[in-house]
């Protein structure tokens, strides 16, 4: 299964200044200006890591790095989910996600499969943690932990859900 979703190479982990939209009408970031690109310091491991903390889940991708910073910084969010949002309305569940873009213009699908990969790792070790008797069947939704209404953003039409992981 990993050699069927390796983790891509350091070079398609790119991240642009949140300010800086991909030119319209491209695809990839072949044109890009680099000048725009975040340099990081490279991890000290490739291995993958775990995340506990908050997750907003809308109905819309957010497509402009600049609406990503005002919402995370605003309320403290890791990342963004958009599949979610309805099934947690309807069914009790448990949403875990393996991130795999900065939620700007810059799309790169490349790192979806490595990171559903790492999202199914976890579950299966979750899984062999939580006892059957934790689990309850039939019960309402759990509410979420509150609703940010963002009617006032093009960018983000309906509400954002966001919960504690």
């Amino acid at each position: 299964m990993k050699n069927r979703f390796p983790r891509p190479y350091r070079e398609h982990d790119v991240l642009f200044d949140a300010a800086y939209d991909q030119p319209k009408g491209e695809d990839s970031c072949t044109n890009c200006n680099k000048e725009h690109l975040i340099q990081r310091d490279i991890r000290a491991s490739d291995e993958p890591r775990i995340h506990y903390r908050l997750i907003a889940s809308g109905n819309q991708v957010i497509k402009y790095g600049k609406t990503w910073d005002l919402i995370a910084k605003e309320h403290g969010i890791l990342c963004f989910e958009m599949e979610a949002v309805g099934l947690m309305k309807q069914v009790p569940c448990l949403v875990i996600r393996g991130i795999c873009n900065y939620s700007d213009s810059h799309k790169n699908k490349q790192w979806q499969g490595y990171a559903a990969l790492a999202a199914a790792a976890y579950t299966k070790i979750l899984l062999g943690v939580v006892s059957a008797s934790h689990v309850r069947i039939g019960e309402a939704p759990l509410k979420s932990s509150w609703m940010v209404p963002f009617d006032w953003n093009p960018d983000l039409l309906g509400t954002i859900i966001k919960w504690h992981v």
